[in-house]
């Protein structure tokens, strides 16, 4: 009973676990572990060494403990000693948590990258937790010509912790975020091209440092083949495949009242109203166009479509969320109709928004979308001046 109450206590106390029962070599290493996170007084931690190295003679095979007597030894100035009982928990255990982490640091400090990035390949497969705490090093890692060689060939293989890694890389900092717009594209010409979800995440990043020039070429460099026949000042703008929701691309989130599907039938848009009101439609695209004079033509068709409040689509420069202009879409009964507008993006928009809406800023039974739209294509083209 006295075993099975100190096993309960190991943890949350674990001094008074070791008193009850003095052979709890659990709790006597959480007490060393406390002790040591909270960088308690150098008698303590001559303790700790002592009450470690009296351990081993139960517990010879546990890396842990060896991995607590190299931190300890390390903090008392005997680094031959905190050396030798590091490396030993690595040979008990290779993905011993502080042990492979000491490791990643030590060998990344003597600029041995292929080293440090062998020891956090094991420590993120073993302890995904720990990819967090080490984005620091990573970006270090890639910041230098032969480390970034490194990482690159690491990450070509697909790890696992490849696209947490590369989350936290996109949200880390701006020089993080330039670093892994660089990986993207170089992953793009190689064997394991970057996903859309790991573009995705990235292009959120380069937008909130409001790097848009980056964003984009990072889009444009990271299509694959098939997706580089759909470029153009709108991507996918014959509606041929799925929304991806990359910036750039279309981005679809379904709202009440209106079904989007995308691609329907060949190729195309499809909007199908259901005989509510409509106040939001959940479409919209990024655009990257330059000062100047631009057309942009709609071909379009509809069955029974009442519109009350107007569906449209709109061009808003992005930082100062000033309008450039509006397309309509006509209501009706009508088969492949071409409407267009010309339209000035001015000198202070390096980013348009372009999105389909409509005029209802609040619900009302009285305004009721019916019918189906679908749009076929969508192109915009330079105007010579």
């Amino acid at each position: 009973m006295l075993i099975a109450l100190g096993r309960n206590l190991e943890v949350r106390n674990p001094i008074l676990a070791a008193t009850i029962y003095p052979l709890n070599v659990e709790a006597k290493l959480q007490h060393a572990i406390q002790i040591l996170s909270t960088r308690d007084s150098e008698n303590s931690e001559v303790l700790v060494n002592k009450n470690l190295q009296a351990l081993i003679p139960y517990n010879s095979g546990d890396a842990r403990l060896y991995s607590l007597l190299g931190e300890s030894s390390m903090r008392l100035g005997n680094d031959i000693a905190g050396v030798e009982n590091f490396n030993h928990a690595l040979v008990l255990a290779k993905t011993e948590i502080h042990a492979a982490q000491w490791a990643a640091q030590r060998a990344f400090a003597s600029k041995n990258y292929d080293e440090a990035l062998k020891h956090l390949d094991s420590l993120f497969r073993r302890w995904p937790s720990q990819i967090g705490l080490n984005v620091p090093i990573i970006s270090e890692i890639m910041s230098n010509p032969d480390g970034y060689v490194a990482f690159l060939t690491q990450i070509e293989k697909m790890p696992p912790w490849r696209s947490p890694l590369l989350s936290l890389l996109s949200s880390y900092n701006l020089s993080s975020k330039i670093l892994a717009a660089q990986l993207l594209q170089d992953l793009a010409n190689g064997p394991t091209p970057p996903k859309s979800a790991e573009t995705a995440r990235l292009l959120l990043g380069l937008f909130q440092e409001k790097k848009y020039d980056l964003a984009y070429t990072t889009f444009l460099l990271t299509l694959s083949t098939s997706e580089r026949d759909l470029s153009g000042h709108v991507f996918n703008g014959n509606f041929k495949k799925s929304a991806t929701n990359r910036y750039f691309d279309w981005a679809v989130r379904q709202q009440p009242g209106v079904l989007i599907t995308l691609p329907v039938e060949k190729d195309g848009l499809s909007l199908e109203f259901a005989s509510t009101p409509v106040t939001r439609i959940g479409l919209q695209q990024f655009l990257k166009l330059t000062p100047g004079v631009y057309r942009i033509e709609l071909d379009v068709s509809a069955l029974k479509a009442v519109m009350p409040k107007s569906l449209f689509w709109s061009l808003t420069c992005i930082d100062t969320k000033g309008p450039i202009v509006q397309l309509d879409v006509p209501e009706g009964d009508y088969k492949s109709r071409s409407v267009s507008v010309e339209f000035r993006v001015p000198a202070n928009c390096p980013l348009q928004t372009l999105a389909l809406q409509t005029q209802a800023l609040v619900e009302s039974w009285n305004n009721r979308y019916s019918g189906r739209v679908v749009f076929h294509r969508m192109r915009i083209s330079k105007v010579k001046t």
